[in-house]
């Protein structure tokens, strides 16, 4: 498999781009660290190191937790990575009925393939009266914990902005 100079060029340009977005985020991270104290945990005593460590298990554990049961992967990595692909489109509740839950899939379905097959995810609070009444719905079910990211909203009928969605919106309003 023989590639290019420019295409090696190109390839290890985005590696160190990426390289550098790593740098920064894991200098931030030990900035933080050391502005709250956690780090030179080798001068305290032992109860101070023993309360140091247990205070970074804990935040590592919450932001473990926020990263796989909610959205924040897929915004961290759309940043991070020049080449990924858009966010998943989701609309916001709708406390209606069951025509009212039908319209509100409708147009997300509807938006989510107008703009270029992207893909969409339900929230809890639309999805589950749906998913009683109609069991092969193919839209799946957002995270449990959903963040909502440079919201795009939409009036009571469609323009012709609504085709193109910034892919760095994750939500619509409307």
């Amino acid at each position: 498999m023989n590639v290019s100079h420019e295409e090696r060029k190109t390839r290890s340009f985005a590696s160190a781009s990426v390289m550098l977005k790593l740098k920064r985020i894991l200098m931030l991270s030990f900035y933080y660290i050391r502005h709250w104290k956690l780090f030179p945990v080798l001068k305290r005593s032992s109860n101070q190191r023993k309360s140091a460590v247990i205070v970074i298990c804990i935040l590592f554990s919450a932001l473990t937790a926020v990263y796989y049961f909610s959205n924040v992967g897929d915004i961290i990595f759309y940043y991070l990575y020049s080449d990924s692909k858009a966010l998943p489109l989701s609309i916001q509740c709708n406390k209606g009925r069951l025509g009212n839950q039908l319209c509100t899939y409708a147009t997300l379905y509807g938006l989510g393939h107008l703009n270029d097959q992207r893909s969409t995810v339900a929230l809890g609070c639309n999805i589950n009266k749906l998913k009683a009444e109609f069991k092969h719905l193919s839209i799946p079910r957002a995270p449990f914990l959903y963040f909502r990211w440079n919201p795009w909203s939409i009036l009571s009928y469609l323009r012709p902005v609504d085709a193109t969605i910034p892919p760095n919106s994750n939500f619509i309003n409307g």
